[in-house]
């Protein structure tokens, strides 16, 4: 196929179809490790805080009560914060703290280690345009959401 050329149905149903296969593989495997689902709470609350358990539940695709049990299991173990909402008094905001930023940081490096693992005997070439499509990807589902 050139590079002007549309896909066709059957180019597109391939690329869904190797996408389910990864997906699938990875929510396998968030189930399987707990650690999984901490790492992406633990990058929400660093990257968003102050943060509220309901955003957080709603960016997860969690109830609202798994995340609260989550952010309470953090905060037992000191990895995160939660402070009453100075803008809405009866509201609680969650802050990650050192403990958690350690965490976060260790969890990170075990994830990329394993990336690293599933990409040996990739060209970096090859690891660039896999992560330059993909965002290429992302931003054309953002773009398709926003027309409907």
């Amino acid at each position: 196929m050139h590079d002007h050329e549309k896909p066709d149905e059957q180019d597109v149903q391939r690329m869904v179809d190797a996408l389910l296969l990864i997906s699938d593989g990875i929510e396998r495997t968030r189930r399987r490790r707990p650690n999984a689902g901490l790492l992406r709470m633990l990058q929400l609350i660093a990257t968003t805080q102050p943060v509220r358990t309901s955003d957080l539940a709603k960016e997860l695709g969690v109830h609202q009560s798994s995340a609260t049990r989550q952010v309470q299991a953090l905060t037992e173990e000191g990895k995160v914060q939660v402070l009453t909402d100075p803008d809405d008094r009866r509201a609680n905001t969650i802050t990650i703290t050192e403990k958690g930023r350690a965490e976060l940081a260790t969890l990170e490096r075990m994830g990329l280690q394993r990336w690293m693992l599933f990409t040996d005997g990739w060209a970096a070439a090859e690891v660039q345009t896999l992560e330059r499509l993909l965002t290429k990807l992302r931003a054309s589902i953002a773009a398709a959401n926003r027309k409907t």
